[in-house]
């Protein structure tokens, strides 16, 4: 104890207080980082997956297959642009 009656300060006691309270700035933009980085990565393989359709012959489930590219196609792009349009505005 000093002789204020106080406990003494911890040594870094500052660097931890803004810590807390920043947290949720500094926390905020990781998500639409993280989902980001998913969709980007995941274009290659899209465009694997389309190359390998394409040697495929025309059946009821190539077709089946060919509407399940095209939505993960919007999915991936669409998530690339929700992503990144939240990662700016904050």
């Amino acid at each position: 104890m000093s002789l204020t009656g106080k406990k003494p300060a911890r040594r870094y006691e500052l660097i931890l207080a803004m810590a807390r309270c920043m947290l949720g700035a500094l926390a905020a933009p990781m998500f639409p980082r993280l989902c980001q980085t998913f969709f980007r990565y995941m274009q290659p393989f899209l465009i694997r997956r389309v190359t390998i359709f394409i040697d495929q012959p025309i059946s009821q489930s190539a077709t089946n297959q060919g509407w399940g590219l095209t939505a993960a196609y919007g999915l991936v792009y669409t998530g690339i642009a929700v992503s990144g349009d939240v990662d700016d505005c904050l």
